[in-house]
């Protein structure tokens, strides 16, 4: 209701008005249609998996899962969310400039890939005093917990990837590799979750994962130009020293406290992997941090 009276009357921003333009209605009912089945083929996808669990493995099982999916999702919901809900306007404002929507779609897509891969190496490390945290009854999800852990480095590209094909008005192609996505799921569920159980289901959710971002990645090439190799090279690079010098110096630390063993991980990762992510791309990094500073003090 505030809305509605703030937008609408008290100062609008637009005035609706009564007309008929045949050839508008029929695009937007050509384009609705598809983005409805990307919609629908998107919410049958994050549904199906705790149908099969819930159905297939029981409620445990499906407690478990859902467990380590909401841990395994939260960085993207509090780093990568405020990201998304500018990137689509951004590309449909850039849609017929492919240099800039090309710059602007490695940007964004670089930013959550090295964000991404520092907070999965911190989950990761810290993932079983994050379930030490909940308590013992939640010690399986420890491993699908890690196991899920894909989802933090690549959904987030996944999201902006389908921006980008609804802001060039091509919805079909976010259908047809999430129909892809959601037959390679079932087939994974069947195979991998019936004998792995919950680990089964997890490895089964980013096979799918994987391929989805494969097909959107190779059908993105038709709207914007970029190198796979620059986008993850650096941030795998660094995940990997941060992680070898973790596991290499934590055994030699005698700490008693999980959380100071788990403060102590966070701080070893993160000052191995930044040190790599600046010494490699400064100049990447102090762009990044000049956009935020201006949008912060506009």
């Amino acid at each position: 209701v505030v809305r509605v009276f703030y937008l609408y009357i008290w100062r609008p921003v637009w005035k609706p008005r009564l007309c008929w333009d045949e050839a508008l209605v029929r695009y937007y009912l050509h384009f609705g249609s598809r983005a409805f089945v990307a919609d629908a083929l998107e919410k049958t996808i994050d549904r199906v998996v705790d149908l099969w669990a819930g159905i297939f493995l029981g409620q445990s099982a499906l407690g478990i899962y859902s467990r380590a999916y909401a841990f395994a999702t939260y960085p993207r919901k509090l780093l990568a969310a405020p990201v998304h809900a500018v990137a689509g306007g951004t590309y449909a404002e850039l849609k017929g400039e492919r240099l800039r929507l090309s710059q602007s779609f490695f940007r964004i897509n670089a930013f959550l890939v090295r964000s991404g891969f520092l907070f999965a190496g911190v989950l990761a490390l810290i993932a079983p005093e994050l379930v030490l945290l909940l308590g013992e009854q939640w010690h399986a999800m420890l491993t699908p917990f890690r196991l899920m852990l894909l989802f933090v480095l690549l959904d987030p590209i996944k999201t902006t990837v389908g921006l980008l094909f609804v802001a060039v008005g091509q919805p079909q192609r976010l259908a047809w590799s999430r129909a892809v996505q959601l037959s390679v799921l079932l087939v994974g569920l069947f195979l991998l979750g019936t004998i792995w159980g919950i680990n089964g289901v997890a490895l089964a959710v980013d096979i799918m994962l994987l391929v989805g971002i494969a097909i959107m990645l190779w059908q993105s090439r038709r709207f914007v130009d970029y190198s796979v190799w620059r986008l993850f090279a650096v941030p795998l690079l660094a995940f990997g020293l941060g992680m070898g010098a973790t596991l290499a110096v934590m055994p030699a630390v005698a700490v008693q406290s999980p959380w100071l063993a788990a403060f102590i991980k966070l701080l070893i990762f993160s000052a191995v992997y930044l040190a790599i992510w600046l010494l490699l791309e400064w100049q990447d990094a102090l762009r990044m941090l000049q956009t935020v500073r201006s949008v912060f003090t506009k």
